[in-house]
């Protein structure tokens, strides 16, 4: 559960190799405005169908400038918001937040005891100590944390967390100084929500939004479906179909994307947040959802959970549509995931 940017600011860092998921077509689709850019360390792809050219243009030059400033404010260990608070919660229990984060921050709390703990915002030290919090989307070492040192990294990783907005303002207070969170595990999926929100501001009803694979659309008017193609697990792997309805989002998660190799071992980026080491449970996670930010978090906890969790976590987290690839390559999917999953 990590997060990165293109340069050392983004949120979601090394986003591109992660990109299982991408657009194969649009039924019905009509004259269309497109865009690409980079951000969050990834490709952006926008699509909008039912606007003059010169208004969707206008509409999504906005979208970049939001998304600018949430790649700078959320990424845990850079010079913005989330990298500033970071830095007080070092050495205070304490600090102030804007409504937009704090309104992640507690929504992250929530999806966390939900997912029973294997999504945790809180993860920061972990992610840290194991070198992914400036490491390139691969990167070699010569040893792995020692035990001690994930212990410290772990007793970190559970100090007691609130968001609280019971005066004016926002703040997040901590039992005990050291908390490092990292809300790798949730933005993009809060990132993809607060994009059709800016596009629906614009006067935009029928699109689509690609952040390296992550997909959400939108048709107000209700005459489109989406089709995008999943390869969800590793490169060489089936490729399958998938059809999106308006207001759904589709995430992935996978340990093929950011990894290291120590020693000849590769370790994913996906930290389990009860062991304090790198997930081996699974290889990807993809769940739909109308809301983002838990389609995002829950495609992490199934991904840390592993098999053995599948239908718990989907249960306990209400997510119906989602499938979960095994280290042997094996799917297991939700009956509402089967029904609407074709081979191409």
């Amino acid at each position: 559960m990590t997060g990165g940017g293109l340069s050392r600011r983004g949120v979601l860092r090394g986003l591109a190799g992660l990109a299982a998921i991408a657009l194969v077509g649009c039924k019905n689709r009509p004259q269309k405005t497109t865009a690409r850019f980079a951000q969050f360390g990834t490709l952006v792809d926008i699509t909008i169908w039912d606007l003059p050219r010169p208004q969707a243009e206008r509409a999504i030059s906005r979208l970049r400038r939001d998304y600018a400033m949430l790649d700078r404010d959320w990424y845990a260990w850079g010079d913005g918001e989330l990298g500033q608070i970071n830095r007080t919660l070092q050495r205070a229990i304490e600090a102030p937040l804007s409504a937009p984060l704090g309104t992640l921050l507690q929504q992250s709390l929530q999806l966390s005891a939900a997912s029973r703990g294997l999504f945790d915002m809180r993860i920061g030290p972990l992610v840290e100590l194991w070198g992914f919090a400036n490491a390139p989307t691969t990167a070699s070492g010569t040893a792995a944390p020692s035990d001690a040192d994930i212990r410290a990294a772990l007793d970190r990783s559970r100090l007691h967390v609130d968001v609280l907005n019971d005066r004016p303002g926002w703040r997040v207070r901590t039992e005990a100084p050291g908390v490092l969170l990292d809300i790798g595990g949730i933005a993009k999926g809060d990132i993809l929500a607060r994009g059709m929100a800016r596009l629906t501001t614009e006067g935009v009803s029928k699109a689509l939004i690609d952040a390296g694979g992550d997909v959400a659309v939108m048709d107000l008017q209700g005459s489109a479906a989406f089709r995008v193609g999943i390869r969800p697990a590793r490169e060489g792997e089936a490729l399958r179909l998938l059809e999106l309805r308006h207001g759904e989002t589709v995430t992935t998660s996978g340990d093929y994307a950011r990894y290291r190799d120590i020693g000849g071992r590769r370790y994913a980026h996906i930290i389990d947040p009860r062991t304090g080491r790198p997930s081996e449970q699974a290889r990807s996670a993809t769940v739909v959802h109308e809301e983002a930010a838990r389609a995002d978090a829950a495609a992490t906890a199934l991904i840390v959970g592993g098999v053995a969790a599948f239908e718990a976590i989907c249960d306990a987290m209400r997510v119906d549509t989602a499938l979960l690839v095994d280290n042997q390559g094996q799917i297991r999917a939700t009956p509402e995931m089967q029904a609407r999953l074709e081979t191409i």
